[in-house]
């Protein structure tokens, strides 16, 4: 801005001086032809006044005359003869330029012999010009071009101080300094320049700002989506990536941006529908396995992203996690499939015996009575089978009522062991219970007793006979733990995270000669969740199983049941199960 400071001032200056150049060029020439006229006049009337002061003299007193003459005019005085013969001069010599003048003279003794008189005076000089009446003029304009000088460099910085500001703001602006002003008072178009300026910039900060607000909004609601969103460039490389899509795609712990989908991915199918999509440059979807580090069900759409010009400028896929959908998908298709193959067996064994007595067992009254005992005996197996299924629907649902009061632990596992006495006495299995009495908690009694029934009733099935079941609570502060232990055949390690699942067997046969629906554990998890505690499994194969409950002692009215996890063990909490007790023993918690 310092160079548009100096350039203006010297297009004025120059302007200026090329104004006083004319000026004085054109004084110079008017006057310098003024002077040269008043030379000639004062030249003709000098040479005619010492023509007249030489007139009729003698030559020798001419010629004496003549030093004083010349001296006094301070010119040169000389006299010639005919034909330009020289007589007397005297005074200094003439130079180039010098005005000379003529005039002829008589002189006494010449016999009327014409002499002429030759005044010369020296020639006009240059500086003369600033000798002359006129030449301060010419020195005072000169000054006045030095103070104008000043002037207009004065000028020239108040009119671009405004111009170097808005220049400044406009730098600072361009470096992303928003909301910066010119603080310049002015007038006319500056002020009107300054006040532009001001508005943009106060204007460009405010549309800034809601932009940067918007795209950390954005950037936040890309960044915490439950589903993965990765962009890549035209060339496949990864622009950006998501918390979602780093853990969905395992790519948390390498880094992505900037690499090639294929470094990046690491995965065939992935990298194969980038490539399709990068070719064909159409949407695209694929259901994507995953087996590392964990099993995973992906739904991935990828859709090319174009510019105004219709190139292909990015694409962007959309990662679902469905692992979730697929597993219940597949429980429901399980579901189905058990529910209709648990509902047949009875059904079809009523039918046959039915129509075993229609085809002529009704003549034999023993044959009779022994197949109608077992339509009936069928018959309440598919009422508790149906019963089972409509409780545990209701159960899922949380449709079922529950009524929280305080429950003496002691009095209701005397009442569980009671009512299975029976059927313990008739496979000879010792009953026992290890519980204070004292021991209460807020719980709702009829479903509690259900869980307890439940286990209770299980030991028994799976213990041989002359075996022992012990039913214990042990008071752990804010909650306390009931157990269910026997000394039966023990569950199998791979069976140990399926048995909560609905209709899993463990020893398909034997649990369906014992009547067992499949759905009794089943329902006593998802009791356990709607009661806001937890169940677990200990056991051995071949030397027994241990069933745990953990409830709190007094129902939070806010609090809500954990998270189920299907199959393992209870979590630490580094997330990860117990190790195996010695012997071969397994903790596992379907609710870890």
């Amino acid at each position: 801005m310092q160079s548009l400071r100096l350039r203006l001032t010297a297009y004025v200056l120059g302007v200026v001086l090329v104004a006083f150049t004319v000026f004085f060029l054109y004084e110079a020439l008017v006057v310098g032809r003024a002077f040269e006229r008043e030379a000639r006049r004062h030249g003709e009337a000098l040479a005619a006044a010492l023509a007249e002061a030489l007139e009729g003299r003698t030559p020798a007193e001419a010629e004496a005359l003549l030093p004083q003459l010349a001296a006094a005019a301070g010119v040169r005085i000389a006299l010639e003869g005919a034909g330009g013969r020289p007589l007397a001069a005297f005074g200094a010599p003439s130079d180039e330029g010098a005005l000379s003048f003529r005039r002829p003279i008589v002189l006494a003794g010449t016999a009327g012999a014409p002499v002429t008189l030759v005044v010369t005076e020296a020639a006009v000089r240059r500086d003369d010009l600033f000798s002359g009446p006129w030449g301060p003029g010419l020195v005072g304009g000169m000054v006045l071009l030095g103070l104008l000088s000043l002037f207009v460099y004065r000028v020239a910085t108040e009119v671009t101080r405004p111009v170097t500001q808005v220049a400044e703001v406009a730098r600072l602006i361009s470096d992303e300094h928003y909301g910066v002003t010119v603080d310049v008072r002015g007038y006319g178009e500056i002020a009107e320049l300054t006040a532009a300026i001001n508005a943009m910039s106060r204007s460009l900060a405010l549309q800034m700002k809601r932009i940067r607000d918007n795209e950390k909004r954005f950037g936040d609601i890309l960044m915490n989506m439950t589903s993965g969103v990765v962009l890549l460039d035209a060339r496949g490389r990864v622009v950006f990536v998501n918390r979602a899509a780093e853990g969905l795609l395992h790519l948390a712990h390498r880094p992505t941006v900037g690499r090639h989908h294929v470094e990046a991915f690491r995965h065939f199918e992935l990298s194969e529908l980038v490539e399709r999509v990068l070719e064909t440059k159409a949407a695209a979807r694929r259901e994507l396995q995953l087996y590392f580090p964990e099993e995973r069900v992906l739904d991935a759409h990828l859709v090319p992203l174009f510019d105004d010009d219709g190139r292909l400028d990015a694409l962007l896929l959309v990662v679902h996690d469905i692992t979730d959908i697929r597993r219940l998908e597949r429980i429901r298709s399980e579901f189905v499939m058990n529910a209709s193959h648990e509902l047949k067996t009875p059904v079809t064994s009523i039918q046959g015996f039915a129509e075993t007595l229609l085809d002529g067992a009704l003549e034999s009254p023993e044959a009779a009575r022994r197949f109608v005992e077992i339509i009936y005996n069928e018959s309440e197996r598919l009422k508790r089978l149906i019963q089972d299924i409509l409780d545990l629907s209701r159960i899922e649902q949380r449709r079922l009522p529950l009524d929280f009061r305080p429950v003496r632990v002691k009095a209701l596992v005397d009442d569980v062991l009671l009512t299975v006495q029976k059927e313990a006495e008739k496979k000879r299995i010792a009953l026992s219970a290890d519980v204070d009495p004292a021991l209460q908690i807020e719980s709702d009694y009829d479903r509690l007793k259900q869980i307890m029934l439940n286990l209770v009733v299980n030991a028994i099935q799976y213990t041989p006979e002359d075996g022992r079941a012990v039913v214990r609570a042990v008071d752990e502060g804010a909650t306390v733990v009931l157990s269910v232990e026997d000394n039966g055949i023990g569950i199998p390690r791979r069976d140990l995270d399926r048995i909560f699942e609905r209709f899993y067997r463990v020893d398909k046969a034997r649990s369906r000669h014992s009547g067992g629906t499949g759905l009794g554990l089943s329902i006593v998890r998802h009791l356990v969740e709607l009661l806001g505690g937890m169940i677990w499994v200990e056991s051995t194969e071949g030397v027994g199983s241990t069933f745990f409950v953990r409830l709190p002692k007094v129902r939070d009215a806010e609090e809500t049941p954990p998270p189920r996890i299907e199959g393992g063990g209870p979590r630490g909490d580094d997330g990860r199960r117990p190790p195996a007790a010695d012997g071969g023993t397994l903790r596992t918690d379907p609710n870890g």
